[in-house]
C-alpha cells in the first residue's frame, strides 16, 4: 500500500560544527546511500537574523520503497503517545493539498528519541500522503494506517 507520494525532511542548522550530527539523523532514518540511490539530499546556505548564516539540510524521498524504509525507522522511535498525538491532532497537521507535517525536537533526536514538538528547534516532516480519493477522510484512515 502506498502512503504518501514523496516526503520532504529539512532542519536548519546554525552551528556548522553540529551539521554532521544533524546529517547523520538522516541517514538513521533511511540509511541507504542517498547518491547510489538517487535520493536528492540538499545543503544550502540562507541568512538568518543579524545576518547570521544558516545551513539548510534538506532531503527528498519519492521511492515508495525508499519512502516505507523511512516511515518504519521513524515508527520505531515513537511510543504510542506520540502516534496517538499524530492520530489526534490530524485536522491541524494537514492542509488543504493532503500534506501532513510533523516537528520533532532537534536535541531529543540527536538523543534517538523521538518527540513532537511546536518549536522552532526542529526537524520538519512533510508527508504528501497518497490519499485516493483525494479527500480529508481518506487521509484521516492513512494516516490512522500510518500512526497505528
Amino acid at each position: 500500500m502506498k502512503l504518501a507520494h514523496n516526503i520532504v525532511m529539512s532542519v536548519f542548522c546554525i552551528d556548522a560544527n553540529s551539521e554532521p550530527s544533524l546529517e547523520s539523523v538522516f541517514h538513521s532514518l533511511l540509511p541507504v546511500d542517498f547518491e547510489k540511490e538517487k535520493i536528492t539530499f540538499i545543503k544550502r546556505n540562507a541568512q538568518g537574523f543579524q545576518e547570521k548564516n544558516i545551513r539548510i539540510l534538506e532531503l527528498i524521498i519519492s521511492k515508495e520503497r525508499h519512502i516505507n524504509e523511512f516511515l518504519a525507522n521513524l515508527l520505531k522511535l515513537m511510543d504510542n503517545d506520540q502516534k496517538n498525538l499524530m492520530i489526534r491532532q490530524f485536522d491541524s497537521r494537514l492542509d488543504s493539498d493532503l500534506n501532513f507535517y510533523l516537528r520533532i525536537d532537534k536535541d531529543k533526536i540527536l538523543e534517538n528519541k523521538f518527540w513532537i514538538t511546536d518549536s522552532g528547534s526542529c526537524f520538519h516532516i512533510k508527508l504528501a500522503l497518497a490519499a485516493f480519493p483525494k479527500k480529508k477522510e481518506t487521509a484521516f484512515a492513512l494516516v490512522k494506517e500510518i500512526f497505528k
